[in-house]
Parts: C-alpha cells; structure tokens; sequence
C-alpha cells in the first residue's frame, strides 16, 4: 500500500508529465527534481528512524546522484542517492532506507 507522501508524489508526477504534453511545463526535469525533494523531505520529517538517528548523535548526509543532482531528473530514471556518515553507520539505518526508499521501488 503506498503511503500518502508516495501517492502524492505519484500524483504530482502525472500533472507535471500532462503539463509537459500540452507544452506547459517548459521546466520539466527541475520540477521533477524538485518534486523528489519535496518527497524526501516530507518521508525525513515523519521518520521514526530519523530521529533516532539524528538524536544518537550519528551526522550523516543525503547526496543527490547522477541526473537528480543535476537536477535533470527523467520521470522514469533511477533515483541515485548517497547517504553518507561521519564514521558509525547506526544500526537505525536500515530501517530509514527503507522508509526512504522502499516505497519507490516498482
């Protein structure tokens, strides 16, 4: 069952691929990013495995890859990301990707 941050990212997709047809969305690929952005910062801010993490102390960083650092990102590309820490990767982690990413997976 998607989640509503992933339906609402699913639904913004499809407005921006119907603006993009009828010659509207100019911007494409930087809205798309964008709407990425707005979905990673919303699945960050409800998780639990966040949190933890960011309260245990453990500083870590989320680096956009490839087409989506570019902000060139395609509406079916792979989305790259680097989630890099300071020396300990807490064990929270596992459960973070996969509230991150997991409901992207097709």
């Amino acid at each position: 069952m998607d989640s509503p941050e992933t339906k609402l990212l699913i639904e913004q997709k499809q407005e921006l691929i119907d603006q993009y047809l009828q010659g509207q969305e100019p911007n494409f690929l930087e809205k798309m990013t964008t709407r990425l952005d707005e979905y990673f910062y919303r699945v960050f801010e409800k998780s639990i495995a966040a949190r933890k993490m960011v309260i245990s102390g453990s500083p870590f960083a989320i680096i956009a890859l490839g087409g989506y650092g570019r902000k060139e990102q395609c509406i079916h590309s792979d989305i790259d990301l680097l989630i890099l820490f300071d020396k300990v990767i807490p064990p929270e982690v596992e459960a973070f990707v996969q509230e991150l990413l997991y409901p992207l997976w097709d």
